[in-house]
Formats: C-alpha cells, structure tokens, sequence
C-alpha cells in the first residue's frame, strides 16, 4: 500500500499525516494500537472510553461531567447502577420507573396523574388521574364506581360500562355474566346463557334459537328459516325478494322483481314475470318467445315462417334467412356478401364480374373505373384522370387532380386561376384575389 510517496506493509503499520507509523488506527498525524487504547481529543490514553480529554476501561466505570466513577449510567454528575435505581430529573431514586419527579416499582405500584399509589391493590388501575383497584371497583368515563353485587351477595369481577357513550355521565357498571348492555340500557340475561346472549333493539335473546328482525325478536323453527325484513321466513315455502316475502310456486322458483316465478312455467323479461311459451323459451323484449318457431326483431316477436331456426336474421324487423355466415341483410332481404350487390334496397346477383369491380351508385350497377373509383351521380368515374362537378364527370385532362377543383359550371386548375364567386380568374392576370370576391381556391 502506499502512504505519501512511500509504499508500506499495511500489517501493523497505518499511514497517517503522509507517514508510516506503527499501529492500526490514528490519532492525528500518531499512530498508536486502538486494542488497549484511544484517542481522546488528540492525546492517546489507555482504556476504551473517553472521559474529557482522558481513555479509561469502560467496565464498571462511567464518566459523568468529565469525571470517571464507578457506575453504569449518570444521574446529571452523578453515576448509578441502574439496578433497582431510576433517574427522575437528576435526583435518583429506589424504582425502575418515573411518575414526574419521582421513582417507583412498578411490580408494586402504578402512577395516574403523575400520583404514584396503588401499592396493596390487586389489580391498580386508572382511571383518568385517580387510582383505583379494578378488581373491586370500575372506571366509566371519569368516575369510579364499586363492583355491582351479585345476586349471591358476591361483588361483581367482570364488569363493563354501560349507557351513553357520548355522555360520560351516564355510563355505569354492571356484570356481563348476568346482564346485557342493549342500546345503552342493562337488561338481565334471564335464562339465556351469556356466551350465546346478543341484542335485539333493547331486549335480549339467544343468537341460537332466535332471529333479530327489524328489532322484533323472533323464535326460529327450524334451521331452514332466516329474516326478510322484519319478518321470519321459511326457506322452504318463500323466498324473500326484493325486501318482500313471496310464497315459492314450485321447488325451483327464483324472484323475478319483487314475486317468486317458476322456472318452469315462466320467464323473469325485464324484471317482470311472463309465461312460457315454450320450454326453450326465451326473452323477446318483455314477453316470451319460442326460438323454434320466432325471432325476436328489436323487441319484437317475429315469426320465422319456413326459415329455420337458428339460421334466421332480422332485416328491417323482418325474418330473413342466413344460411351461412357470408348473408347480409339488404333492405327486408338477405343476401350473400360474396354472390350479391346490395344496390338500391335490392340485393342484385352479379354474374361473371368480380364485385370489388363493382359500384353501386344511385341504385345502378357501375362498373368501376380504376381502383380508386366512386360515384359521381348515378356512373363511375376515376379520381385521378376524372372529377365530378354538380353530378357531372370531367376528364382532368393532365391537371393533376390534387390541383383540380370545381369551380361554377366546370373545374379549373387551382395553380393557374382563382375561383372567385363562382368565377375563374387567372393569377396570371390577378396577382391577387379580386378586390371584393369571395374565393374558395
């Protein structure tokens, strides 16, 4: 390794200021051993702590205020054990704990308020700033209350608070083996065992063999009953629909709205119930529709006369046959895409001549004019050698045809004129638009 300019054994040797010296850390521009000794503020000493300006041997010692004592931690200047010691503001005291300015155990006491007491209670508890043995008394809201006695003449051990949770003042104790909290009022558990009791509005009943509906406490029958609204229903008779209860039709009923209907018998067609026309029946609109025998048309039940079903399509709300998927609808009618021209409404058979060579233009069959080609009225013209005008085809005539525009009763070249109201000028003679036209190119 190199120091400066020199090179050295880094093994027990370091570099420090530029210099070779013998040891493994440094103190300044010394080296020296930091096994057995430190660097305190420039001077080396021995030990491995610093206290001030001077090294010693940490164990048992410790430096408070610049002074080496026997301890493990400082109290202000003054050192402690830490063992069965706290430290409260600078002063030590007997305790592992501060309450303010004091030490206490807290095995053997609690601090409320900055109060350390409770010593000899068995369970001490707070309660706000007051302490109190919650095995004999309970904290609800800010006030403490004696245990309720039991029936037996016992004091109560297992205690809650009861009443207006928004309003401290109205809470009180009571014991949860024999009582409930129901709305903020202690009802008696009577005869229903505690770990099965829940609330129904303000009474009491068993979770078990009872129903909360609507804060009526209703007798379940059977396992095979639950709760529409405020009223017991059996599973197996109604079904509740919709926040109503509906007598089943049939084992395989199901709601529909607010009735149960049969699967069976009827349809649910816009949450409303319809019959069946069919046992395949479905849904046309708000009715039912036999798909073997009907299509629905928009909403509409269509008959299907001798088209098949399932190769049927509706035209213009009318059945339409659709062998394959290459049928179209034309109009009322169907055709197929690959033999026919749909041209006016009417599907026209096309013989010999491929259809991407053909247009339809106002109802007449044109043959195209190029690959580019459209209609201009009712025949075909070529974009790019022709331009249509008010319906009337025009051969460019070696204008390109981005430069070509329509102008009154012809086209011009829009490099060479103006078209200005309806009028060509030439730009030659008007360097400018005439003063006054409107001009579209």
């Amino acid at each position: 390794m190199c120091c400066g300019d020199v090179g050295y054994v880094s093994e027990g040797n370091v570099c420090c200021g530029d210099n070779v010296q013998i040891g493994n850390a440094c103190c300044g521009d010394i080296g020296f051993d930091s096994n057995g000794f430190v660097c305190c503020n420039g001077s080396i000493s021995v030990g491995d702590a610093c206290c001030g300006n001077v090294g010693f041997v940490s164990d048992g010692l410790v430096c408070c205020n610049d002074i080496v004592v026997p301890g493990n931690f400082c109290c202000g200047v003054i050192a402690y054990s830490g063992v069965g010691e706290v430290c409260c503001y600078d002063v030590i005291y007997a305790g592992d704990m501060c309450c303010n300015d004091t030490g206490y155990f807290q095995a053997d006491d609690i601090c409320c308020g900055g109060v350390v007491g409770g010593n000899g209670m068995r369970n001490p508890s707070c309660c706000v700033d007051e302490i109190y043995d919650s095995y004999l008394r309970t904290c609800c809201g800010a006030t403490v209350f004696e245990n309720p006695i039991l029936s037996n003449g016992n004091v109560s051990h297992h205690t809650r608070c009861c009443g207006d949770f928004s309003n401290d003042v109205t809470l009180i104790p009571y014991d949860y083996d024999t009582n409930a909290c129901c709305e903020g009022e202690i009802v008696p558990l009577g005869d229903v065992p505690a770990e099965v009791a829940g609330c129904c509005a303000n009474q009491v009943m068993n979770v078990m063999t009872h129903l909360c509906c609507g804060g009526t406490v209703l007798s379940l029958t059977s396992v095979d009953e639950s709760c529409c609204n405020d009223v017991v229903m059996n599973n197996d008779q109604s079904l509740c629909c919709e926040g109503e209860v509906s007598d089943k039709p049939a084992d395989d009923a199901f709601c529909c709205g607010p009735v149960a209907i049969s699967n069976s018998s009827q349809l649910c067609c816009e949450n409303a119930p319809t019959t069946k026309p069919s046992e395949n029946a479905v849904c046309c609109g708000a009715v039912g529709m036999n798909p073997s025998t009907d299509i629905c048309c928009d909403g509409v039940v269509t008959p299907l006369g001798s088209i098949e079903a399932g190769a049927a399509m509706c035209c213009d709300g009318v059945a339409a046959a659709k062998p394959s998927d290459d049928y179209v609808c034309c109009g009322a009618n169907s055709m197929d895409s690959k033999t026919s021209l749909c041209c006016g409404g009417t599907p026209q058979f096309i013989l010999g001549v491929p259809l991407a060579d053909l247009l339809c233009c106002e109802g007449t069959i044109q043959q195209k004019n190029g690959t580019a080609s459209t209609c201009c009225g009712a025949v075909a013209l070529n974009p790019e050698t022709q331009i249509c005008c008010n319906d009337v085809v025009y051969q460019l005539a070696g204008v390109p045809a981005a430069n070509a525009f329509c102008c009154g009763a012809g086209f011009i070249d829009s490099t060479v004129y103006w078209c200005c109201d309806d009028q060509p000028y030439e730009r030659a003679a008007y360097p400018y638009p005439p003063p006054g036209a409107y001009c579209s190119v």
